[in-house]
């Protein structure tokens, strides 16, 4: 039976592109936020809290996509997560964009981007007890040369690739690529078809696909703004390919006012709180007998 690999995000509002982390941001740095703003942690944990309680409910694991700032300020949230048995995989250490899709170039150099990656992965290890093996890159802005880098940092598979036809975070072509687990070429996120040998493998996330045209369907943006009807036909065609995954944010179910900062995406969180909790709850009845993690996904992958 193909699975369905369940992802909580675990960022804040301010972790948003508008504010810090990409070419348009109001903040070049968190630590340029932290100067004007208040950190209030509070808020997020109690939608971390709740999302581990909708999980612990429907005795679901879940692998749980954490930025390494985050775990360091607040080393309860890994706490909490790994006491519930979920898989940790790390988000990036600030919840910077590496990659710059709409200019098709690299923010920032290949070691720093390794370094801090490092520091982030070494964190949440730390934390844990668990070897982090997973990846998914801040904002799902990812190219071949950070896949590259991110096997010469010993993880075993990322999942940031999103195969669609509205838009574009991804650097390079996408040739081959649809909602099953693949190897991608050296340098590229292109399927690789020759024998070479890699250690990493790419989870491209769920998609519909009705006629020649790709509808996204794996994100929590997309669940907030067109229900669970939406992303479950997303998910239930890409079983059909093979395994694939589905990923929301705890902040998705969130009450809480978010200030809106920069002149970016000011309604991104029009949508969010109790009826987003409830999408995701019928989802997750929905597909409970195929939801896994991804550490879980790669066993099976391995062994067979």
């Amino acid at each position: 039976m193909n699975k369905v690999a369940l992802s909580i995000d675990i960022e804040d509002w301010y972790h948003g592109p508008a504010v810090i982390g990409s070419s348009f941001s109001k903040y070049k740095t968190i630590n340029d936020f932290e100067k004007e703003n208040d950190f209030e942690f509070h808020k997020l944990n109690k939608y971390i809290q709740r999302i581990l309680e909708i999980l612990k409910t429907y005795d679901v694991k879940a692998t749980f996509f954490i930025i390494g700032d985050l775990a360091n300020r607040y080393p309860e949230i890994v706490t909490s997560i790994i006491k519930d048995k979920h898989e940790i995989g790390c988000h990036g250490m600030y919840h910077y964009s590496k990659y710059d899709p709409a200019e098709d170039k690299m923010r920032y150099p290949a070691d720093e981007f390794k370094e801090m990656t490092l520091a982030s992965k070494k964190i949440l290890e730390d934390q844990s007890g668990q070897q982090v093996n997973g990846y998914r890159a801040p904002g799902a802005y990812v190219c071949g040369e950070m896949i590259d880098i991110l096997e010469d940092c010993g993880f075993s598979y990322d999942s940031s690739v999103c195969v669609n036809s509205i838009y574009k975070k991804s650097g390079g072509s996408l040739r081959g690529v649809d909602t099953k687990p693949y190897t991608p070429k050296k340098g590229s996120l292109e399927k690789n078809n020759e024998n070479n040998e890699r250690t990493i493998l790419e989870f491209p996330w769920s998609y519909y696909k009705l006629f020649n045209f790709k509808f996204p369907t794996a994100g929590g943006p997309f669940l907030r703004f067109f229900g669970s009807t939406y992303i479950s036909r997303g998910i239930k065609q890409s079983l059909k390919r093979g395994h694939t995954g589905f990923y929301s944010h705890a902040i998705d179910i969130s009450e809480e006012e978010f200030p809106q900062l920069g002149k970016h995406r000011p309604f991104y969180f029009l949508i969010k709180g109790k009826m987003v909790e409830k999408r995701l709850i019928r989802l997750i009845k929905k597909f409970k007998d195929q939801i896994s993690t991804y550490q879980e996904i790669l066993n099976e992958i391995n062994v067979s």
